[in-house]
């Protein structure tokens, strides 16, 4: 089922690519409605015709990604986040999900590098902090996993995320009475 709503604003966004078919940011534009309403398959279609318009336009492709993940092409998308990443080295969001997803598929030190890249671009970010404390947990790295946390919730005292990261790297350093108070403060 798809809200009235949401169906014509697909109608008329249609409608705009119908009357110019060549104009990338139409296609884009489409594309993210239909990321924005879940229809992911479209709208991997739709920037993949929108790549294919403006070839050098690399945030196409990282949108494009995206969707065929989430449309369950995970291994297309990985490659095609890959080239996005590798275009946009300085775009932070880009190299955030590109480390995150490389921490996902345990690949550490491609995750470690791109949120590197994301820290430089955004210094003190606690999301990308916490990325980082991930992949030090993940090779237990327990002091540099507790140091990334730590860094995070001095940005954001009660993020949760952090708060669990600390709790994982406090009880990988022995520590259990202050690792188990992080760890319910960071649950959900």
């Amino acid at each position: 089922f798809v809200d009235p709503e949401v169906l014509a604003l697909v109608r008329s966004k249609v409608e705009l690519v119908r009357a110019a078919p060549a104009d990338a940011r139409r296609h884009g534009s489409l594309s993210l409605v239909y990321s924005a309403n879940d229809l992911w398959s479209v709208a991997q279609g739709e920037f993949a015709i929108a790549a294919e318009l403006e070839p050098r336009n690399a945030l196409w492709r990282y949108h494009r990604a995206i969707a065929l993940r989430e449309a369950g092409d995970v291994e297309a998308a990985r490659a095609l986040l890959a080239g996005a990443a590798a275009e946009l080295p300085n775009v932070a969001g880009v190299q955030q999900r590109l480390g995150s997803w490389a921490l996902e598929l345990g690949d550490h030190a491609t995750a470690e590098a791109a949120l590197q890249r994301a820290l430089a671009s955004m210094p003190e970010q606690p999301d990308v902090l916490v990325g980082l404390a991930n992949v030090r947990i993940a090779r237990e790295d327990w002091a540099g996993a507790l140091e990334y946390a730590q860094r995070a919730l001095k940005k954001e005292p009660g993020f949760k995320p952090a708060r669990y990261a600390s709790g994982l790297a406090l009880r990988g350093l022995g520590r259990g009475a202050e690792a188990e108070s992080e760890l319910t403060a960071g649950v959900g």
